[in-house]
């Protein structure tokens, strides 16, 4: 099997909907493991990681390696805040809104100051590595976990900016790059969609009228 074929093949599920779970580590898999699967089974993460790797990739990764370098700093200053320090904030709204952001700027191909990479991968490898915590692990398993979260994170950015980078050499390639990243804005906002939608039984009640007797 060659290795362009592998990675058709592993693309293939990781959209596969039947892989996407929440926080929750995967049974029967080691910690590190599970890790390193999160960000690509965590919808928020894995629309962010590719949005941020093709934003990279049309710029080109020698380009913004500077910003490739802050985003790992970031994602690990996440893991160590939350892993050492307990710091637990709920961002996967805010991960969401950046995918948006993210994709759209893929979609319309802005091309912008280097400064500007230099934030976005500096706040989105913050994000990510502070909403990379599992449920259920304490420990050396938890310890596990977030430094296999990190690896994946990291390479995921890559293989995607990579990938991009790759796909720039003629108009029609430049072209497929930009309608991912209009798929990846409009998954992200159907995500938010759901997620910020009101759940059924619980819409608020109207007062109902008393009655009063003479």
């Amino acid at each position: 099997m060659t290795r362009r074929l592998r990675f058709i093949i592993f693309c293939l599920l990781l959209f596969s909907p039947g892989l996407l779970w929440a926080h929750t580590p995967i049974k029967n898999v080691a910690s590190f493991y599970n890790g390193f699967l999160h960000p690509f089974l965590v919808p928020a993460h894995l629309l962010t990681i590719l949005a941020l790797g093709f934003l990279f990739g049309q710029r080109g990764t020698s380009k913004v390696e500077p910003a490739i370098l802050i985003f790992l700093g970031a994602t690990v200053s996440g893991l160590v805040a939350m892993g050492y320090f307990g710091l637990l904030l709920d961002v996967e709204t805010l991960l969401l809104l950046a995918a948006i952001v993210l994709g759209s700027l893929v979609a319309f191909k802005f091309e912008l100051p280097l400064p500007v990479y230099w934030a976005l991968a500096a706040l989105t490898g913050l994000m990510l590595g502070l909403d990379s915590i599992q449920d259920t692990y304490s420990g050396r398993q938890k310890m596990a976990a977030l430094l296999g979260s990190g690896v994946g994170i990291y390479l995921g950015l890559l293989y995607a900016a990579v990938f991009a980078q790759r796909l720039q050499k003629h108009h029609w390639q430049q072209t497929l790059i930009r309608i991912l990243g209009s798929w990846i804005a409009a998954s992200a906002l159907l995500t938010l969609t759901l997620i910020l939608a009101p759940k059924p039984g619980t819409a608020a009640q109207l007062p109902q009228p008393t009655s009063r007797t003479p």
